[in-house]
């Protein structure tokens, strides 16, 4: 009998599968018409969106996010919308900031040249939404998450070595734009190649880990601090159950949706009990206390972080 957990990453690399074909199919014509082959390709990860997500939350193609000013970020691939978006717009091509939960970049193929632009719009449309704050999560995680999504790439290599050459290439960019830990790009997922998930890890307050949290500190020759780092993980069919490429996507974009939407927590700690979300390699870089408000620093130096995956004061987020 098939344990669920297999037959969950069976359904991943199927999807993988699936993709290459598109992209392979998609390639053949590329140059007589790019345009098309562009549209094909985002509609290939608008429609995996669709099939992976709640059918609650809208996925639309080629539209701009305006804020509540009326001023309008650039252009965007693809927009998930929250379920309570109005059905009278959904069409409109120009989506409200107040109701998009999620915008993707989409490549067919990932190039270097093409980082900085996205990296810089992906900080332009998290600042269309105003900063929240009051909690850890917060003050360092915008409303509007925003990822790359790619069908393959122009790197050379395989397996690990090609994923951290990506990697390398990924933080010389995080931040050719953003400035603030709420404005980095929170995903960049290449199908045949690797994912990188944000990852935000506060040390400030009593309870710091020794592994990991006060070795960095100590790195860094300060007593407390916010660290940031895009995890890297892929594929080795040697290894088929420790996580895949879509997987790690389709898990970091419904846990991020839960901490929102109470109803995708169950479905969300399944998808991290069954390993579907990996943990990968990572180079952490740490930001200085002012980043986040003085009252939120106030009541962390007092009572610390919790390891309550759910919880907006969680050392992880």
């Amino acid at each position: 009998m098939i344990r669920p957990n297999e037959e969950l990453f069976y359904f991943m690399k199927q999807l993988r599968s699936e993709l290459a074909a598109e992209y392979t199919r998609i390639q053949s014509r590329v140059t007589e018409d790019p345009g098309t082959a562009g549209e094909q390709g985002e509609e290939n990860w608008a429609e995996l969106l669709r099939n992976w997500l709640p059918p609650a939350y809208q996925v639309v193609t080629r539209g701009r996010i305006i804020d509540h000013g009326g001023k309008p970020s650039p252009q965007v691939d693809v927009i998930v919308l929250h379920p309570s978006y109005p059905r009278h717009l959904l069409n409109k091509k120009y989506y409200l900031a107040g109701g998009v939960v999620a915008a993707f970049e989409c490549k067919l193929t990932l190039k270097t040249m093409h980082l900085s632009k996205t990296f810089e719009n992906c900080a332009k449309v998290k600042r269309l939404t105003e900063a929240r704050q009051g909690t850890p999560y917060k003050e360092l995680q915008q409303a509007i998450y925003f990822g790359l999504l790619a069908h393959s790439h122009n790197w050379k290599g395989t397996g690990e070595d090609l994923a951290l050459k990506i990697l390398d290439t990924l933080e010389n960019h995080q931040f050719d734009g953003p400035n603030h830990p709420r404005e980095m790009l929170d995903i960049v997922c290449i199908a045949n190649a690797g994912t990188y998930v944000l990852t935000k890890d506060v040390y400030i307050g009593p309870n710091i880990p020794k592994d990991g949290g006060l070795e960095l500190l100590n790195e860094y020759k300060t007593k407390e601090g916010i660290a940031t780092c895009y995890s890297c993980s892929w594929e080795e069919d040697d290894k088929p159950y420790l996580g895949t490429n879509l997987g790690n996507l389709v898990a970091d974009i419904v846990t991020r949706f839960a901490h929102e939407d109470r109803s995708l927590q169950s479905i969300a700690t399944y998808y991290h009990l069954s390993s579907l979300r990996s943990p990968g390699l990572a180079r952490p870089r740490l930001w200085g206390t002012k980043i986040l408000s003085e009252d939120v620093v106030k009541r962390l130096r007092i009572e610390g972080t919790n390891d309550h995956q759910w919880s907006e004061w969680s050392k992880n987020l």
